[in-house]
């Protein structure tokens, strides 16, 4: 997926499509030629989408390039401007009943001082004990966004409570907990996708950079 990562970085924004498979020809679905999400690939909710789908070793890879009945695709013909940053998936393989109780591992970085309210970077996200700390549920928000990890960061022992003994003030570090893909995804994104699952087994998701 490297070349769709790297047009998702020189890109503004990531475009969501879905299109379903009628028994004669591919029809674009309730939006129609318009996506059904689109994110700013500068935004902070862009980032738990990149490491599930884009990234090397991602959650759910979405497949490089165009699906190989693209010209029978009035949504693929009208994507066409955009060779080479396209990318897709069947809407099945997004398994979307597991995304508000599967758990993943997810990383993002806080301020040092903070860094002790994640533990040994296995619990649930810490989001009460934070604004209970100073941050405004917003900054609780964003930072929830994070990204797919593969490993977590311990700050009660060992090397991660030694990096947090050495930080300057106001240094950022990384931290991890354990989160569902909604949660890590946020809500409304999460939204957009659920309302996917009513249009049945035959549909598959398109996503272009622009």
């Amino acid at each position: 997926m490297e070349a769709v990562i790297e047009k998702c970085v020189m890109s503004l924004y990531c475009n969501f499509y879905d299109e379903t498979f009628d028994g004669e020809a591919w029809r674009a679905g309730p939006s129609g030629l318009h996506p059904f999400l689109t994110v700013n690939v500068k935004d902070a909710a862009y980032g738990p989408l990149a490491s599930l789908f884009f990234w090397p070793n991602a959650l759910i890879p979405f497949c490089q390039g165009w699906p190989l009945d693209a010209l029978n695709s009035e949504l693929c013909m009208s994507l066409k401007r955009f060779e080479g940053t396209i990318a897709w998936l069947s809407l099945e393989s997004l398994f979307l009943d597991d995304w508000a109780v599967e758990e993943i591992l997810v990383s993002n970085r806080v301020v040092a001082s903070w860094a002790s309210a994640f533990g040994d970077g296995s619990a649930s996200f810490p989001g009460l004990e934070l604004q209970r700390r100073g941050m405004t549920p917003q900054e609780v928000q964003r930072l929830r966004c994070g990204l797919v990890a593969k490993s977590r960061v311990s700050r009660l022992w060992g090397k991660g409570m030694h990096e947090l003994r050495q930080v300057v003030a106001g240094e950022e570090v990384a931290v991890t907990w354990t989160d569902s893909i909604a949660g890590c995804v946020g809500a409304s994104t999460h939204l957009a996708f659920q309302a996917l699952k009513g249009r049945g087994q035959n549909t598959r998701l398109l996503v272009c950079t622009a």
